[in-house]
């Protein structure tokens, strides 16, 4: 499988943020894991890059939008090195969210789309401790507080996911 494959499949999981520990993880973090790790057994130079956006900036309807949760939230995407140059590759939204939101493809040399409204991205450092666990990307306590809000958005997605 090339690259290009490799991102298609990846992209095409079904997004969703994981809410129990049997769910896989097809959210940004999950999806960007595994890209990361299927690029680098093809010998790709690959850097993960975090950014904050607001929920809000997002197509999400009121009766998900009014539900507790943090309006802030990070987003993680990778840098891959091409032809001597970091591009961005978001695997993120999946092809059967195209009536909802704007589909990557890649064409194996180009930068993709980030998936969110970028708020602020943080230093390579920073976002390689959040991917590591050494620092937070959330205040303690935020994934319970957002657990509902992440189950009605899981159920909005699929809801309205076309089959490809």
């Amino acid at each position: 499988m090339n690259a290009v494959e490799i991102f298609l499949k990846i992209r095409d999981l079904p997004y969703a943020i994981p809410i129990s520990q049997e769910d896989k993880d097809y959210c940004c973090n999950g999806k960007s894991l595994m890209l990361k790790s299927q690029l680098e057994a093809l010998w790709y130079s690959c850097r993960f890059r975090v950014c904050s956006f607001f929920w809000n900036s997002l197509w999400l309807p009121q009766e998900i939008m009014s539900l507790p949760h943090t309006p802030k939230s990070t987003h993680v995407w990778l840098e891959v090195l091409i032809d001597d140059r970091w591009i961005d590759l978001d695997p993120t939204w999946d092809s059967g969210l195209k009536s909802i939101f704007e589909i990557n493809s890649w064409d194996g040399r180009s930068s993709t789309k980030v998936a969110v409204p970028i708020l602020e991205t943080f230093s390579l450092a920073k976002s390689e401790g959040i991917m590591n666990g050494s620092i937070p990307d959330e205040p303690e306590g935020a994934f319970e507080s957002n657990k509902i809000f992440y189950q009605a958005l899981n159920q909005r997605l699929a809801k309205h996911r076309h089959t490809l």
